[in-house]
């Protein structure tokens, strides 16, 4: 194995009390970082792993799930704490008949749904505010959202995020977080979907007429 990978599989329970992986499955993961470090390619843009990554540095972090929260939502979560990081977590779709979301990331106060290993829910009791993320490398949103064709996938991680809750508890904070490299942002000339439908969502106008 790589340096890496043999890294993450040492810490493996140490990350994993703050990284709770939902839908995809540790060993894959792992599996998939040491073809990676075996391969002679020195660009990756493989987003699920960078996430995981990600998830993993902070998970081995002295409070790693609040380090996480600070940066990608500020000041708010001092407040507050983010016990977990939750990788590639379920909330219930606000939709009648839409699968449910498949969120790259999220932080804040959030509990493991009963009876599930991968859904998350609101958790009053640890705080009020909530952060799900968007995490995009190379590939932009997927505009094929079923039932509407006015959706993409951002606007239906807003959608998530804005019906999150427990029983008609809702957040008092509710956050949606595009990670994307700085490449892409600070370009003049704009190729990514997303570097425009993030600038109009940002208008709670826009979001009204989405």
């Amino acid at each position: 194995m790589g340096q890496l990978s043999d890294l993450i599989n040492v810490n493996k329970l140490a990350i994993r009390k703050t990284l709770h992986i939902g839908y995809a499955i540790w060993d894959e993961l792992v599996t998939r970082v040491e073809k990676q470090e075996a391969s002679p390619r020195d660009d990756f843009y493989d987003e699920q792993i960078w996430t995981f990554l990600v998830g993993c540095a902070y998970g081995l972090a002295t409070d790693g799930a609040a380090l996480l929260a600070s940066k990608l939502i500020g000041s708010e979560t001092s407040s507050t704490s983010s016990a977990k990081i939750w990788f590639e977590a379920l909330p219930n779709s606000p939709r009648v008949k839409e699968g449910k979301s498949r969120i790259d990331l999220a932080v804040g106060a959030i509990r493991l749904r009963s009876g599930t290993q991968s859904g998350i829910e609101f958790d009053p009791t640890v705080g009020d505010w909530i952060g799900l993320c968007e995490c995009k490398w190379y590939s932009d949103i997927d505009t094929k959202v079923s039932y509407e064709q006015h959706r993409n996938q951002l606007l239906r991680t807003i959608e998530n995020a804005l019906f999150f809750q427990d029983f008609e508890t809702f957040p008092k904070h509710t956050h949606v977080i595009l990670v994307t490299p700085a490449a892409f942002k600070y370009r003049s000339i704009k190729s990514r979907l997303y570097q425009y439908k993030f600038e109009e969502y940002q208008s709670r106008s826009s979001l009204i007429n989405a």
